[in-house]
């Protein structure tokens, strides 16, 4: 299989080479022959898949430092507000349920737009989401619930 999934699955659990089973006959033997050798010979295409795979990861890694860094520096009310927001409560609600004005709500809304450089919190939101990170806020203890 050629797909970028199988190759970087095989790659990933230990394969030392990787190549297209429609490939020549010749091909496949010099594969096999420069493995054995310790020489693996990785096509270009698979080349590509497995750099494409580290930038992607490389883009990740920085993603979570750069969140986890600014997660570390949060303030209790800034914790509890992105609770709320993964819950999906609007400003008035979460005003509400905080029993603080809205203006206050949206001042604290504007540091953490700040602190984390996005202009909406549905980004906040969606990113903490994708980085499994949520779950760090929805099962803090002690904290004001809905």
């Amino acid at each position: 299989h050629e797909t970028e999934e199988m190759v970087i699955n095989a790659l990933s659990t230990g394969a030392a080479d990787y190549v297209i089973k429609t490939s020549p006959p010749n091909d496949i033997l010099e594969h096999i022959r420069n493995t054995y050798k310790g020489a693996p010979l990785l096509d270009q295409k698979i080349q590509n898949f497995m750099r494409a795979e580290f930038a992607r990861l490389r883009r990740s890694e920085q993603s979570l430092l750069f969140f986890v860094t600014k997660l570390t520096s949060l303030t209790p009310a800034e914790k509890d507000l992105i609770r709320l927001l993964l819950k999906d409560k609007k400003v008035s609600e979460i005003a509400k349920i905080r029993s603080v004005e809205v203006v206050t709500v949206k001042t604290q809304i504007t540091g953490l737009l700040n602190k984390f450089g996005c202009r909406r919190t549905k980004e906040i939101v969606k990113m903490l989401r994708d980085m499994k990170l949520d779950r760090f806020f929805l099962t803090d203890k002690g904290q004001s619930s809905s």
